[in-house]
């Protein structure tokens, strides 16, 4: 202690009182000094279980087991345990216990006291039982009628003179409790020591909810992956099912009406209206069975150059019975700068052959109908075309004109929805199911292009119409390093017919020359290169940061005895010559997906991390401004999330009540579900961007009813974004974030 009498130069024996003065001033300089150790440990804690809740951790239990080891060792309390509230149980579960080593003799789950792991809540004498019910913090100078139980022979931890059981609550919820045992009693508690245990509770209930929602959404996607697996497993398993025995039956009604002369003609009238309904269900196990292969992102398109003219011609043909039985001209009109265009041939017939087919159903007897292809400019934000396609400026469009009913305004982007039909009253007239250009649309996306339909009301007829890229999709960059001529031949016809650009080199300086000037997609690489082995190359590569995450295959005719040392140097995956092409194209396949998986992962860490978790707030003396969300959809998951990131939320599940509310409220965004009640989303979304004063509202739209690309339509109502359902987390919330920030610098 400072002694201020020498200080000061006083003598001890000249002036008691002045004595006294600075006796008390010494004091109290005392005081002010162990009051700033014990604030500067507070915020240290503070700080340290903040960084806990924004770390990468999600396991409840570890969070649990982290926090409570900090108060022990931190802010010197003898005991701390943490209990959650199961519900279906009736019970609080300890999920964690810390103590100082002087509070029990050793660990606590093992040879210490007789800790509980479980207070059921009929156990009313029990304090913890009595705050979470109460909801208010409860006290008591002993530690036996709280966390021992009653085995005889058992005695209390020595040294702890004050217990404290707090509710652990969140949103006015009880979802657990938290027991703070200490040295001092009651009365010898500091302000700071009471202020600290006050904001615990509250910190530590905002930990352990998001872990649990954390958890909670992780498994709500899991279980929507695995039923999407078993939907996507029984599309195939039911397709092949019903196939089969289709088939069998239309060979034998072909073999039947082979003969005609052994038929009387009723006979022929019946098996023909047979043959057709045979075709009719195969034509719709094809559609169920493409429109399942598009929505899960499995359409395989086999490209090459094509020529328009040809593509029409082969649709023509498939539809020229129909043409005839309706007589219906089909007029044709081609430009004479048409160039070829990277296309699936089959898949852009099947697109041509559905729009003519509409047309001449949706046209009375003895109409025309046109079709027009061009080449066009794309233009600079033509995001359909464009998008990913550096240098693509060119585009054929291809429409198909018809003159018959027509389609309202408001039903235009209903086209397009699968099993969506506009009029019962047509489709008992013109039979379908509704897939035809929800398919369309997903090819026609497919290859880099985009869809819509024209259409000037009812009875005026309709125009729909395609863009393909001239350019065709991006292609993958493959590079092949080996000096096995034959073996790189193999894998440039391999790949090149499936899509890939390859290049190689047959040495390893040279293919660090050239991967350094372009990195590629995925690297093939021999481990037996001259110059430079594939062990260097790979040493080599993953020491750069371009190259660091490149996947490579290694491949080798040396076996498997190298392959654990290869894996180690940095390669995806090895494989030893000879290698099956089958193999060798679905691990490259396999691995070029896995990389952008990570790419796309890594994009959205930071801000889904960020966002998923909630900063408690400190008083600084400086109020935040929050961000407003308007919420019209019914996921209470989406809503917690949204909370989690600090945004003011309001809701909204009737579709009709949200104009005024986006009025009242001002949102900075709406979260909209384009599947409402009583009125349509898209309808919803147009109006909002026809009305000045929600015309500069952000709009993003949500759905669990779409098909791949369904991008376009969303776009054409006025949205500024769209994610599907099931939601991906990190994809959501950085969406959210994305579209908030670009509203700001708007």
């Amino acid at each position: 202690m400072v002694d201020f009498f020498r200080l000061f130069g006083v003598q001890k024996n000249e002036n008691a009182g002045q004595a006294d003065e600075l006796a008390h001033i010494n004091q109290e300089m005392y005081k002010k000094s162990v009051e700033l150790n014990e604030r500067n440990k507070t915020l240290s804690l503070l700080q340290k279980i903040d960084e806990i809740i924004l770390s990468d951790l999600t396991h409840l239990n570890e969070i649990a087991e982290k926090v409570t080891s900090l108060l022990v060792t931190d802010i010197d309390f003898q005991l701390v345990s943490l209990f959650l509230h199961d519900k279906q149980a009736s019970k609080l579960k300890r999920i964690a216990l810390s103590q100082s080593p002087g509070a029990g003799g050793g660990d606590a789950q093992q040879e210490g006291p007789a800790y509980l792991l479980e207070i059921p809540f009929w156990a009313t004498d029990n304090l913890i039982i009595q705050a979470v019910n109460e909801k208010v913090m409860k006290f008591s100078s002993g530690i036996t009628e709280v966390l021992l139980s009653s085995r005889s022979g058992v005695s209390a931890p020595e040294g702890i003179q004050s217990v404290f059981a707090y509710p652990l609550s969140v949103r006015g919820e009880v979802i657990g409790a938290m027991v703070v045992c200490m040295r001092e009693t009651q009365d010898e508690l500091s302000e700071y020591r009471r202020d600290l245990l006050n904001r615990l509770g509250e910190l530590i209930g905002i930990a352990l909810d998001n872990s649990l929602l954390y958890n909670e959404v992780q498994a709500s996607n899991e279980k929507l992956k695995t039923l999407d697996k078993l939907k996507d497993e029984f599309v195939s398993l039911a397709s092949h099912e019903l196939r089969t025995p289709l088939t069998s039956i239309k060979g034998s009604l072909q073999l039947i009406m082979g003969n005609p002369q052994d038929l009387l003609p009723f006979q022929q009238e019946l098996l023909g209206i047979c043959l057709r309904n045979a075709d009719r269900l195969i034509r719709l196990v094809n559609d169920v069975l493409d429109l399942s292969k598009i929505e899960a992102g499995k359409l395989t398109l086999k490209l090459s150059d094509q020529i328009v003219s040809h593509l029409i011609e082969l649709a023509l043909a498939s539809v020229s019975t129909l043409a005839k039985e309706r007589q219906t001209t089909i007029d044709v009109s081609l430009s004479s700068d048409l160039p070829p265009v990277q296309a699936d041939q089959d898949r852009i017939v099947q697109v041509l052959t559905n729009l003519l087919s509409n047309a001449i159903k949706f046209s009375g007897s003895a109409e025309r109908i046109c079709v027009v292809a061009e080449l066009r400019r794309v233009a600079w934000d033509d995001e359909g075309v464009v998008r990913g396609r550096r240098g693509v400026d060119r585009a054929i469009e291809i429409s198909v004109t018809d003159r018959g009913r027509g389609i309202a305004q408001e039903d235009l982007d209903k086209l397009f929805v699968p099993f969506h039909q506009l009029d019962s009253s047509v489709t008992r007239e013109t039979p379908g199911t509704g897939l035809g250009l929800a398919i369309c649309k997903g090819i026609v996306e497919e290859h880099g292009g985009r869809i819509w339909a024209r259409s000037e009301g009812l009875g005026l007829g309709t125009t729909v119409t395609f863009l393909l890229p001239v350019e065709g999709p991006p292609r993958r960059r493959l590079f092949v390093a080996d000096d096995d001529s034959l073996f790189v031949s193999l894998l440039v016809e391999i790949f090149g017919s499936a899509g890939y650009l390859v290049t190689s080199a047959s040495d390893g300086e040279a293919a660090l020359q050239m991967i350094e000037q372009a990195v590629p997609d995925l690297l093939i690489l021999d481990l037996l290169l001259p110059r430079v082995n594939g062990w260097e190359v790979l040493k080599i590569l993953r020491a750069k940061a371009t190259t660091r995450d490149l996947p490579i295959l290694a491949v080798t005719s040396l076996g498997a005895s190298d392959a654990e040392q290869t894996l180690a140097l940095g390669a995806n995956d090895y494989l030893s010559k000879p290698i099956s092409p089958s193999v060798l194209t679905d691990t490259v396949s396999r691995l070029i997906a896995g990389a952008e998986r990570r790419r796309r992962d890594a994009e959205a860490e930071k801000v889904a991390e960020r966002l998923l978790v909630a900063r408690p707030a400190v008083d600084q003396g400086v109020e935040r401004v929050r961000l407003r969300i308007l919420v019209v959809e019914d996921n209470p998951i989406n809503m917690e999330l949204l909370e989690r990131g600090g945004y003011e939320l309001y809701t909204c599940g009737d579709g009709r009540e949200v104009m005024r509310q986006a009025k009242t409220h001002r949102p900075d965004l709406i979260l909209l579900d384009i599947n409402l009640p009583h009125i349509d989303g898209l309808t919803l979304a147009r109006m909002l961007r026809e009305d000045p004063e929600t015309r500069a509202v952000t709009i993003l739209a949500v759905s669990a009813y779409s098909v791949a690309g369904d991008k376009e339509r969303i776009r054409q109502a006025g949205c500024d974004g769209f994610i599907p359902k099931p939601i991906d987390t990190k994809t959501f919330l950085q969406t959210i974030a994305t579209l908030l920030e670009r509203g700001k610098a708007q």
